[in-house]
């Protein structure tokens, strides 16, 4: 890892769920776990099938990404 990278990690850690996105979820299931690995997530959500998936089920997507109704996470979560 860059010293940049590690540095940005200190500014992203939080507790409680995060939801990671990508196209089609592998590199966000990537990222979750890695994240929660090195500590800087708790309790990190993969949102599998990802953004493909997502507007395949007809859910709304906004101009600043996945507009996430309450409890919806839940649903994709993957461990």
């Amino acid at each position: 890892f860059t010293r940049e990278f590690l540095r940005d990690l200190q500014e992203l850690r939080r507790t409680g769920p995060v939801v990671l996105s990508c196209r089609s979820g592998s590199r966000s299931m990537t990222a979750a776990r890695t994240l929660a690995y090195l500590g800087v997530l708790d309790q990190p959500i993969n949102l599998a099938g990802g953004l493909v998936r997502w507007q395949e089920l007809g859910l709304p997507v906004t101009a600043s990404g996945l507009a996430l109704p309450c409890g919806a996470s839940c649903r994709w979560e993957c461990r």
